[in-house]
């Protein structure tokens, strides 16, 4: 009988067989390891030099005014610039009430205008320059008006420009100029605008993501949810319809304000006779399918003036031994100081109603009447100006320049002024201050309204 016999020399070859697979294997597997090992160098490194950033310094200069300083990191008191100076991660450019600064960031290719009572905090100023060439920028508003025209990308690959708040974080891209304002009432509130003039913006802020395109705007106040995007467009004028309650010491009747906010009463010459015999308040009146209305009432030598006790007591029908009919400029006056030189227009409303007028309007040196609105304004030099329109209903001649005639005792449907447009031509750069007065011997005049909105 037959048997299957295994040789020593098959046991020995199917061995070698099976460890030279396990060789091969084995350098496989090695080889995999070593790319793979090489592969994730490769990426690390390329990683570690895409974050590698190199700080930059930026320059800041005067533009207008004197008040321009820099607060250095890790120092408290500023330094007057008083001309070109640089500016580094974690410094401070100071504009004052009066003054505006110019920032150039990348060499240049990126510009930030400082208007008046801003100060801006450079956090982060950077670019990479391996694989990804990017610019970096990260600057906090404090308060005030920037106008940030990042340009183009130049030599980098990408950019990122982000311009933050207390309230919210603006992001921006490359070739956009965006408008960021952040506002101060008198408890410290902060709300902050942004508004798009080319290209476009993210707004952040509470959770909100708001996308901002060509001439559109966002706003977020203290309080509530960020708003937005809508129509870029700003009212200028505070309280223009006289129902909101002061906010200042100044504005309390007892301070001989008008117990409204934003408005201050204004007297001159400043004669204990004109002062007594004048009155500013607000009151309330019903009109036929409008309601009740809030209106500032502006009398001289009027007893029938409406409204409450003229402020520093007396009355308005009350004479004196002293009262030889001199003329007198009473009115209301409303603190602005806005940058507008970026607008493209702004339009002034008004309603108003004259209902005492003594003496004809015009006069010999063209100022008497019962009612002028008067904007003052500067121009990109400096150089103060004004802007007039008045009202009345007895002239010695048929017409007046810049001025518009009434029914006396009635209400002028709203009336609407152009302060700037393309058409206009007027160099309008900041607006300062509006008056609303009278000036004469004796007249009532009413104004509610007012409102003075910038595109």
């Amino acid at each position: 009988m037959a048997t299957g016999i295994t040789t020593p020399t098959t046991t020995v070859r199917a061995e070698d067989s099976r460890r030279s697979r396990q060789v091969w294997l084995v350098l496989v597997l090695c080889n995999m390891l070593f790319f793979a090992l090489c592969v994730a160098g490769a990426i690390s490194i390329y990683n570690f030099l895409s974050t590698i950033t190199v700080p930059q310094t930026a320059s800041f200069e005067p533009r207008h005014g004197t008040q321009l300083a820099v607060l250095r990191k890790g120092s408290r008191v500023p330094e007057l610039a008083t001309g070109r100076t640089d500016l580094h991660e974690g410094d401070t450019a100071l504009s004052g009430q009066d003054s505006e600064g110019f920032i150039q960031l990348f060499g240049g290719t990126s510009t930030i205008q400082t208007y008046f009572s801003t100060t801006l905090r450079i956090d982060s100023l950077r670019v990479t320059r391996f694989f990804q060439n990017v610019k970096q920028a990260r600057l906090h508003l404090d308060t005030g008006t920037v106008v940030w025209a990042t340009g183009g990308l130049g030599d980098y690959a990408s950019a990122e420009y982000i311009i933050a708040s207390d309230e919210a974080e603006i992001t921006i891209p490359g070739d956009s100029k965006v408008r960021v304002r952040v506002e101060k009432d008198e408890a410290n509130r902060k709300t902050t605008y942004a508004i798009v003039d080319y290209g476009s913006a993210v707004m952040l802020s509470r959770g909100r993501r708001i996308e901002l395109n060509p001439q559109t705007m966002a706003w977020v106040g203290p309080d509530g949810q960020p708003q937005g995007p809508m129509q870029a467009e700003e009212e200028l004028i505070r309280n223009g319809t006289f129902n909101e309650p002061p906010t200042s010491g100044a504005e309390m009747k007892d301070n001989g304000g008008l117990d409204t906010a934003a408005w201050l009463p204004v007297r001159d010459p400043s004669s204990d006779v004109v002062f007594k015999l004048s009155t500013i308040n607000v009151v309330s009146e019903t009109l036929p399918g409008l309601g009740s209305i809030d209106a500032a009432v502006i009398c001289l030598r009027d007893e029938n003036c409406p409204g409450a006790e003229p402020a520093g007591g007396g009355n308005a029908g009350d004479r004196s031994d002293s009262d030889d009919g001199r003329y007198g400029r009473v009115g209301i006056r409303q603190d602005i100081n806005q940058p507008v030189e970026f607008f493209n227009s702004i339009e002034l409303k008004v309603a108003v109603k004259v209902v005492r007028q003594s003496l004809p309007a015009g006069g010999p040196q063209g100022n008497l009447f019962p009612l002028t609105i008067r904007v003052v304004y500067s121009d990109t030099e400096g150089n103060v100006h004004e802007w007039k329109h008045s009202f009345y209903y007895l002239a010695a001649e048929r017409s007046l320049p810049n001025a518009t005639r009434v029914s006396p005792g009635s209400w002028l449907p709203e009336q609407q002024f152009t302060i700037k447009s393309a058409e206009v031509g007027r160099d309008v750069a900041v607006i300062n201050s509006i008056e609303i007065y009278g000036y004469g011997q004796q007249f009532q005049s009413w104004v509610t309204g007012v409102s003075m909105v910038a595109r």
